[in-house]
């Protein structure tokens, strides 16, 4: 059974991921990979954690679309991999 502590964290992260797509789909790479950055594997936060802070404060770079979908990908995988390992 999932605590109720862990079940929030989950719902939060499907949030995330739900406005990080809308986000991208909708032209706002920059704030999507932001969104992204909260739901993911180990490996790839440290890629989407320097595109969370070129989304967030970039003044001069911006992240490329293929780059948040990218990190919208892994948001996923990472999600539906908690989700296999709580039995969710």
């Amino acid at each position: 059974m999932i605590s109720p502590e862990i079940q929030t964290l989950l719902e939060r992260a499907e949030e995330s991921h739900e406005v990080a797509g809308f986000l991208l789909r909708n032209g706002h790479a920059d704030f999507s990979v932001a969104q992204t950055y909260y739901t993911k594997f180990h490996r790839y936060i440290l890629v989407t954690q320097k595109r969370r802070e070129v989304g967030h404060y970039g003044v001069t770079q911006h992240v490329s679309p293929e780059e948040a979908a990218e990190s919208f990908q892994w948001a996923e995988e990472f999600m539906q991999a908690v989700k296999e390992y709580l039995g969710a």
